[in-house]
């Protein structure tokens, strides 16, 4: 099934020149893997700031019927981080929801390194399947020029080399929430609701784009989708699935794990929740309001304030748009942003969930000037932006001044979401 508006490369010349396009492209993100990222990530060791080590170690902890939670000497998780080469006194433990140790169970098997080459591999299939996704959706006609376009803004994102470094989870998070999106607009309510369920994994990044993925109205045949129809019932039985899965998985084998869990985040004395220099580290509301307020029991509180305006104009939004399935990516790039200022916890690696608007509306701007290259090139100052706001921050006071690329991304969606809105109704018989 092809997505309406969207057209195949048509000549064996523009397909040729596709697949050469695509080998130089994984031959040149082979070469940064081999040069760059795997020198710079330490892969060796579970420490040194990549946290796919942390995982790995977890998962391999449970492996061997310990618990991850508990990182004193002696313990199974010290153990396994000290056979893998981990700094014997920089014992940090596990901080993740417990099932998020299933993920990486089948990697947890091989050695840290093998398994981390692996993991890096997969992320950034994922990576190029997402951005396949996302053109396609857009309704842009996939030609060369827009190919390299997209290829080029994944790769001068700062966010993306970032998340890739660190071994985060982004690129499987944004892949998840396209993936959802995708599935359920071809009518495959089932995977949408599925890939909507693998989001659990980071709730707190991801709390208002599951209720839109789950609910929204997606496609042509969703003409109530705010409504509980065959569509929003399917999606919601593939979410619950997997959060069936990721329960029975996680009290099965530790009954206790969410007490420990929390423990663990709100109870260390490097608590992400009371911590001056975490506050100024996040790139959210939460560094604006710890910039305000010189009193730490005020910053969450303070940021809770300055993210309700932003919630209910979302939730205003939605309600509107509530019927119309055309407006949904738009509102699927609101969320994914404002849901990124407003978490209480997010590092500036998770920003590279921001690619899927940064990409939409550059492609939906593109194609409403008919190709002529007017104004959407302006997109690529954004691209470039994160590159300034990083360095402005290290040397004048914190992840502050991440929150400039979300505020003008959320200007630029609704600037291009109310000229695509004309341009339809222009279109409309009277």
């Amino acid at each position: 099934m092809q997505l309406p508006g969207v057209q195949a490369l048509g000549s064996n010349k523009n397909r040729l020149m596709a697949v050469l396009l695509l080998v130089g492209s994984l031959s040149l993100l082979l070469w940064l893997n081999t040069m760059l990222i795997l020198p710079r990530s330490a892969l060796e060791t579970p420490d040194y700031g990549n946290d796919m080590g942390y995982f790995w170690t977890a998962a391999r902890t449970v492996w061997q019927g310990g618990n991850p939670y508990i990182a004193t000497p002696g313990s199974v998780y010290h153990e396994v981080r000290l056979a893998a080469g981990g700094n014997p006194i920089m014992v940090d433990p596990y901080k993740s929801p417990y099932f998020l140790t299933l993920l990486f169970m089948p990697l947890a098997v091989l050695p840290l390194n093998l398994a981390a080459v692996v993991w890096l591999t997969l992320s950034e299939i994922l990576m190029i399947v997402t951005i396949g996704y996302i053109l396609r959706l857009s309704g842009q006609t996939p030609t060369l020029a827009i190919v390299l376009t997209a290829s080029g803004m994944v790769l001068l994102w700062r966010y993306t080399f970032l998340t890739i470094l660190v071994g985060q989870l982004s690129l499987v998070l944004l892949f998840a929430i396209v993936g959802s999106y995708y599935y359920s607009r071809m009518n495959r309510p089932y995977l949408g609701g599925v890939l909507a369920g693998v989001l659990l994994v980071k709730p707190q990044i991801v709390f208002l784009v599951i209720p839109l993925l789950l609910f929204g109205s997606i496609g042509p045949a969703e003409p109530k989708g705010w409504r509980w129809n065959d569509q929003v019932r399917s999606r919601i039985i593939g979410f619950s699935a997997v959060g069936l899965i990721f329960a029975v998985y996680s009290w099965v084998l530790s009954p206790g794990w969410f007490g420990e869990w929390l423990r663990t985040v709100f109870g260390s004395q490097d608590s992400y929740f009371d911590n001056r220099e975490v506050d100024r580290q996040l790139s959210s509301l939460r560094s604006l309001a710890a910039l305000i307020t010189p009193d730490q029991k005020l910053v969450l509180p303070l940021m809770l304030l300055m993210s309700l305006p932003l919630w209910i104009s979302l939730g205003g939004l939605w309600w509107r748009n509530r019927n119309n399935s055309a407006a949904f990516p738009y509102l699927l790039a609101l969320a994914i942003t404002i849901n990124l200022m407003t978490t209480p916890y997010v590092r500036d690696y998770d920003s590279y969930l921001l690619f899927f608007g940064l990409l939409f509306i550059y492609l939906k701007w593109h194609r409403l000037e008919k190709g002529r290259w007017h104004f959407s090139w302006s997109l690529w100052l954004l691209v470039c932006l994160p590159f300034v706001t990083h360095l402005v921050g290290q040397n004048f006071g914190g992840a502050v001044y991440e929150l400039i690329v979300p505020v003008i991304l959320i200007g630029l969606i609704w600037l291009v979401w109310q000229r695509d809105r004309l341009n339809l109704e222009r279109k409309l018989p009277l």
